[in-house]
């Protein structure tokens, strides 16, 4: 008679001579790595001395190939969210500029397995100050950064900008991302208008506004909003025509035959989208060249 003990090893022998490997219930994979502080800019060898053929990553958030090794994600892969504190500037001013919510690094654990499902773990570990290198630059315009690296820098505004030539384009990267910010430098004094931009993105974003009642409507002449070269409100004024619409064939807000409200929504948002140069949702750029010249530069027109 078989014993359970025989019918086991049968078991094991007849695996172990099909794969050349034990069965996996009967080991763990022995594996050995130097992860006690990890750099997400580096490859790191993995040890295993008991493996059955080659190792793959089951779950961890790293990269694993036999070739060139371990590395950890995230890896400053993510493009950087710069924080500033004004997008419109006057001459020599400074403003703080800092990187929002900087890839920091965690502890963790590595599970490995080989071909025949055998598995072992790995703990690595980063320090919980550990971040990206950011790297910080001027790639176009005036001024100056009081550091090229680290979490944070401060940028001081050129002592003029005629034209608006000086107006800076700031990146901010790292070894894989990047992003930039576009910075206004302003000089001009005055409330006369610098740009202008629709109220609302399109006529029908407020339909509350232009329901009277369900057999009543009017949508007024568009409202342009106006700011100085500083980027104050200055005031408003309108742009294009009016629809309106009185009396039983009037639906609102929507509504099946006679003079349909989202049928006229269709139609002022086709007609002023362009209408004088402005469109909807996009700032109008209201400038002579002679406010350039003496330095009207807001940021959002940088």
């Amino acid at each position: 008679m078989c014993s359970y003990y025989d019918l086991y090893m049968r078991t094991c022998l007849k695996h172990s001579l099909e794969t050349g490997c034990m069965p996996y219930i009967n080991y763990s994979l022995d594996l050995s790595a130097d992860l006690s502080i990890v750099d997400c800019d580096k490859f790191y060898d993995i040890i295993c001395s008991n493996n059955c053929g080659d190792l793959f990553l089951k779950d961890g958030n790293a990269l694993y190939s036999p070739s060139t090794g371990l590395r950890f994600l995230p890896c400053c892969e993510d493009s950087p969210q710069i924080g500033y504190e004004f997008l419109t500037m006057s001459p020599d001013q400074t403003q703080n500029l800092w990187v929002i919510d900087p890839d920091v690094g965690q502890p963790g654990i590595l599970q490995f397995s080989d071909k025949n499902g055998a598995v072992g773990c790995l703990e690595y570990a980063q320090e919980s100050s550990y971040v990206c290198d950011y790297f910080w630059e001027i790639v176009s315009g005036g001024g100056s950064l009081s550091q090229p690296s680290g979490l944070s820098t401060v940028y001081t505004a050129p002592s003029s900008n005629p034209g608006c030539v000086n107006n800076p384009l700031i990146r901010c990267f790292t070894s894989r991302a990047e992003s930039f910010l576009s910075i206004g430098v302003n000089s001009y004094s005055g409330d006369t208008p610098a740009y202008g931009i629709y109220k609302y993105d399109s006529p029908c974003s407020d339909p509350d506004a232009y329901c009277i009642d369900y057999t009543e409507w009017a949508i007024p002449t568009p409202k342009v909003l106006l700011y100085n070269c500083a980027g104050d409100f200055v005031g408003e004024t309108t742009n294009g025509s009016s629809y309106w619409c009185s009396g039983s064939g009037c639906r609102c807000p929507e509504g099946a035959g006679g003079s349909n409200f989202a049928e006229a929504c269709i139609t002022s948002y086709n007609y002023h989208d362009g209408y004088n140069g402005y469109y909807w949702g996009k700032y109008k750029d209201l400038r002579t060249q002679d406010m350039k010249d003496n330095g009207c530069c807001p940021g959002i027109l940088a």
